[in-house]
């Protein structure tokens, strides 16, 4: 996640094959924002993508990208908030 001040750019997001648990019922969308600390992802509970969450960001590319669940999942695998210019390329998922 970039911030508002400072997005993170340019970045390319390739080859990845993800088995992930799934069984998320249910999620906030909302995400709080903290420009005073480094955005570790288990500083929330559960973000609102299974996959990727991505935040403030300009030319991220996905490029041959896998994600499965092995159990249903109430979230999306790819939720992008202020970010322009993100193609997917091969990009694959099953809930």
């Amino acid at each position: 996640m970039g911030n508002k001040e400072t997005p993170i750019e340019n970045i390319l997001i390739s080859d990845i094959n993800l088995e992930l648990p799934g069984n998320c019922k249910r999620v906030s969308r909302t995400v709080p924002e903290g420009a005073d600390f480094y955005p570790q992802p288990n500083r929330w509970k559960r973000l609102p993508a299974f996959g990727f969450f991505v935040r403030y960001a300009k030319g991220i590319v996905f490029k041959n990208i896998s994600l499965n669940n092995k159990k249903p999942d109430c979230r999306e695998p790819f939720v992008l908030e202020n970010t322009r210019e993100a193609p997917m390329g091969q990009a694959h998922w099953g809930r």
